[in-house]
């Protein structure tokens, strides 16, 4: 709870008591200060009385109030006291000056000197002097929130400059990383292309066995024909092109048993056959690298009978 002055501003009770404890303010500064309605200092403590509920700070503050009121009543005492001083003074000078006249020839020019000070000087120091302590005060207070805020940032400025410090070292050696990176990069590169120029040889030697690969095709073969190789037969066969017929002597002699046994039922195609039989012997014994195509079972036999057997 605080206060109102005459002008209907709310005063809080703790500017009051840094006046009287702080800046020693007695009731008529306080009440001229703040612009208060209350006549002496008994009604102003039974204010304050109200709105402070703590006894101990208001004792305090009651005690302060009436040193501060003596000791202006001492002041006022004494300028007063000056102030008679200095008419008694000036009255003697003048009894003296009327006196004299008799004597000496009179002075245009009477010199008055007033010893003391006046009620509104002192007022005015008094008032000059509170007012210099309570802006010493507020600068006090706002170079305390200074160091503060220095305190503060030099906190900041400590932990940026370790997190700085922190980013410079992981960013040497992100670099470094960066670096080691690209040389294998560079590295596996160069090794991949070597790896590719091998894969390329290896591709046009595999094509070029592939164009150099020999098929023995049997007598009415009649399955799928590779798109390249060299075609080696000992007789025509139908839908093969660039066949080449060869007539190679064969050894073998023809036995009923064996063409009923391979399931042939014609002499001639059994006699075709053993030339084929003949021809595959010759590139098995030569050691030659071949394929052969056959689609006919019997002639699968006859092969099987005399070169696998």
């Amino acid at each position: 709870m605080d206060l109102k002055n005459i002008n209907g501003q709310i005063i809080g009770w703790s500017t009051i008591s840094d006046d009287i404890l702080k800046y020693h303010c007695s009731t008529s500064q306080v009440v001229e200060k703040r612009h208060l309605d209350f006549k002496d200092q008994a009604s102003l403590l039974d204010e304050l009385s109200k709105v402070i509920d703590n006894k101990t700070l208001f004792n305090r503050i009651k005690r302060a109030l009436e040193k501060n009121d003596a000791e202006e009543k001492k002041m006022s005492n004494k300028a007063k006291a000056n102030e008679k001083k200095a008419t008694v003074t000036t009255k003697v000078e003048a009894k003296a000056s009327a006196e004299a006249k008799t004597e000496s020839k009179p002075e245009t020019v009477s010199k008055v000197t007033v010893v003391g000070i006046k009620n509104d000087d002192m007022a005015n120091l008094e008032k000059s002097h509170a007012d210099t302590v309570a802006e010493i005060s507020a600068e006090e207070k706002k170079m305390t929130e200074a160091k503060m805020l220095q305190e503060t940032c030099e906190r900041v400025l400590q932990k940026a400059t370790e997190a700085f410090n922190n980013a410079r070292q992981e960013l040497q050696k992100a670099k470094t990383a960066q670096k080691n990176a690209e040389k294998e990069v560079a590295t596996f590169s160069k090794k991949i292309k070597k790896l590719n120029e091998k894969l390329g040889e290896i591709e046009n030697k595999i094509e070029t066995a592939k164009n150099q690969m020999v098929y023995l095709i049997a007598p009415g073969y009649s399955g799928e024909i590779p798109a390249c190789g060299t075609f080696i037969s000992t007789c025509e066969v139908e839908g093969v092109a660039n066949l080449k017929v060869e007539q190679i002597p064969t050894e073998l002699k023809p036995d009923f048993q064996d063409m009923i046994k391979a399931g042939f039922d014609s002499a001639q195609e059994y006699a075709k056959a053993l030339k084929f039989v003949t021809l595959v012997e010759y590139y098995l014994c030569n050691d030659m690298q071949y394929k052969m195509l056959v689609s006919d079972d019997k002639i699968q036999k006859l092969i099987s009978a005399h070169i696998d057997g």
